[in-house]
């Protein structure tokens, strides 16, 4: 599948195969990726501000390699591993 330079919006990928899938510098908006199997998959310079990641761990960030995050999706990530980022 290749969603390469793509604007998606509200689309729910939750729990969907997306292995392999090229999201290269796509827009997230208002979509899910909840639980999605993210195996190579490709996201270099996708903007995933806009994405519901669900409960992505530390484990499974390697998929997002590449990726534009918000502050809120780095601090849930760093939860998982008990970490607590407060502003300077």
């Amino acid at each position: 599948m290749d969603f390469s330079g793509r604007r998606l919006g509200r689309l729910n990928f939750s729990g969907a195969d997306l292995g392999g899938a090229n999201f290269t510098n796509a827009i997230f908006d208002e979509c899910s990726l909840h639980g999605a199997n993210l195996r190579g998959a490709k996201f270099t310079g996708a903007d995933l501000r806009g994405a519901d990641l669900g409960d992505i761990s530390l484990n499974d960030t390697p998929n997002l390699k590449g990726a534009i995050i918000s502050v809120a999706q780095a601090n849930t990530l760093l939860a998982g591993l008990g970490l607590q980022v407060l502003p300077e």
